[in-house]
């Protein structure tokens, strides 16, 4: 028999009462044959609560609550304490860890829906990869098995992570390629044209993301192909309104498995969709403004994002060998790390603009267990996406048709209203710049660079560390911030590099500044923050004095620090830096 596993797998290990959560409540738990005959068995003064709290007719532990019988106030389990580990029950021996049975072969990962796999998950910085071990235990066979439809579900499972951890692409395109690739895929299952999948997988892999491939898209985006008016129809609505309409047709078809979860959902997704959760609704520039404000806020997010696809996609999509579904199982894949994504949003902007890790996980876990804790959940959820037309081929595609956030939102505005001024300011002259890859790269190869560099920080600046705000220019903060924020806009490779930080680093030195502390203001908080001038000087190689100054002047784009998306950070690089700036 065959196992694979990710390469996090054997990291976990159970917190018990350190859990933030518990995994025995909200769920029923199926008790299997073989240990439920070792209950009936079992001897000693445990027996009159085990036999009491079992339900013997549907197999399950009973449930007062919501919770498990035998979970007691320090949430730990009793059987475990009174009658040892040996009597858990599969799922209870087992969980988080997911098994997908096939023949010769298990795929075991950790369940998102506990919060200690959920924090190992999600702190993965690296791509994933998958380890498969031989061990000799009794095979199964099964009948009608599809060995030779398994096969073509694995490589091209193969082919879907790869495309989903291909970092050198935008995101928004490796989705594109992702549902492209399981739609012509479920073509060919539909087909019964299983011979044709090398031929399309070799086909995707040539077309790549160019600019062919990428009119094919635009082209399914307008859905001028599409006969049927009320797709069209559907393809015509905004992203805000389609994710609207994702959530009204979801929600009222899940079997709700803790008391609150409809309530969570609402007080996270109102304040992203500016109060009103109406499908017809569009709240417009805000919208996207605040998802791009997220995404930058929080760089993170790039990766786990890579992250809770590949988990998804892994767990589930092979089962397609059991009911042919595959485009079904892809389309979930995406639509609930977009669900996940819209989560973070709105908890972001309801923290006062705060998202750390915990958050995440604590939206992951939760939304995990509401799905995946209940069969008929998980079954209803992929039935939806080939039922209802809200999440059409053409749809998801419109969802990350991302268009240039200043074109949409800062050049049509005519006015900014000061909600703490109660003041209105009319904007008389709006203009903007573009900074390319090619003339980035032409400001670090040019040999002219200088060693001194003169900065103003315009507006508030400030980095946060360690949960603290730190408010002067801390040399390694800055080169981090603006490595971190080229990686979240570059299509290109990978900037950061720890080795490269520590040399910059090590080089730079602050030899003049005239700085002052100054608060900024954020609703009902005020973050400790500084504006003024400072004089580098790069004491390095001629090389790293270009690749400093190319960093600079990205950050004249960019913005230094925390939130810049709101206004923080703004930087000028001024004329004059030089040796006589010393001392």
């Amino acid at each position: 028999m065959q196992y694979t596993f990710p390469n996090y797998y054997k990291e976990f290990s159970c917190i018990a009462g350190a859990c933030p959560d518990t995994c025995c409540a909200g769920w029923q738990i199926v008790i299997d044959d073989q240990t439920l005959k070792k209950y009936q068995h079992f001897k000693g003064p445990f027996r009159n609560r085990l036999h009491n709290d079992i339900d013997w007719k549907k197999h399950v532990f009973r449930q007062y609550n919501r919770r498990c019988a035998f979970l007691n106030e320090e949430n730990l389990c009793d059987i475990y304490t009174e009658a040892g580990p040996e009597m858990f029950c599969r799922t209870c021996r087992n969980y988080p860890r997911h098994i997908e049975e096939f023949e010769g072969l298990r795929e075991i990962s950790l369940s998102l829906s506990c919060p200690e796999a959920a924090r190992i998950l999600l702190s993965q910085k690296e791509k994933v990869h998958f380890i498969t071990k031989e061990k000799k235990t009794k095979e199964e066979v099964y009948d009608d098995f599809d060995y030779f439809l398994f096969t073509a579900l694995m490589d091209t499972r193969d082919m879907l992570i790869d495309i989903i951890q291909d970092r050198a692409v935008p995101m928004q395109k490796r989705l594109w390629k992702l549902l492209a690739a399981a739609h012509d895929f479920q073509l060919c299952v539909n087909k019964n044209e299983l011979f044709k999948w090398e031929e399309m997988r070799k086909r995707h892999e040539d077309s790549g993301y160019g600019d062919r491939f990428c009119s094919k898209i635009y082209s399914r985006i307008n859905a001028d192909n599409i006969e049927n008016s009320s797709a069209a129809s559907a393809c015509a609505n905004t992203p805000e309104q389609l994710f609207k309409k994702m959530w009204k047709t979801v929600v009222p078809e899940m079997e709700v498995l803790r008391p609150g979860w409809q309530e969570y959902l609402k007080n996270c997704l109102t304040p992203l969709y500016n109060g009103n959760t109406d499908p017809q609704s569009d709240s417009g520039n805000l919208y996207s403004w605040q998802k791009s404000e997220f995404d930058f806020s929080y760089p993170d997010w790039q990766i786990q994002e890579e992250q809770l696809l590949v988990y998804w996609i892994y767990t589930y999509f092979c089962g397609a060998v059991y009911d042919d579904e595959i485009f079904a199982k892809v389309k979930m894949a995406v639509v609930c790390t977009l669900f996940i994504h819209e989560l973070n949003v709105g908890t972001y902007l309801k923290n006062n603009r705060q998202f750390k890790l915990d958050d995440q996980i604590c939206i992951c876990y939760q939304f995990s267990r509401e799905l995946e804790h209940s069969d008929l959940n998980l079954n209803r959820f992929e039935e939806l996406m080939t039922e209802k037309e809200i999440f059409s081929f053409e749809n998801l595609l419109k969802i990350w048709n991302k268009e240039k956030i200043l074109e949409k939102t800062l050049m049509p505005l005519k006015e900014v209203y000061l909600k703490k001024k109660e003041r209105t300011l009319v904007i008389t002259d709006k203009s903007y710049q573009e900074l390319s890859d090619r003339e980035l790269a032409f400001s670090f190869y040019r040999k002219e660079a200088s060693k001194y560099l003169n900065l103003s920080f315009v507006t508030p600046t400030a980095f946060k560390q360690n949960g603290k705000y730190v408010f002067y220019p801390d040399i390694r903060s800055i080169y981090v911030n603006l490595m971190n924020k080229y990686d979240a806009c570059s299509e290109q490779d990978a900037m950061r590099d720890e080795d490269m930080i520590e040399q910059l680093t090590e080089n730079t030195e602050i030899i003049r500044y005239d700085l002052k502390s100054i608060p900024f203001c954020l609703e009902s908080v005020k973050i400790p923050a500084f504006v003024g001038k400072v004089t580098f000087r790069f004491k390095g190689t001629q090389t790293m004095a270009n690749f400093a100054n190319m960093l600079f002047q990205f950050g004249a784009y960019s913005g230094i620090g925390i939130k810049t998306s709101l206004g923080m950070g703004a930087i000028r690089i001024l004329e004059g830096g030089s040796k006589k700036d010393e001392g």
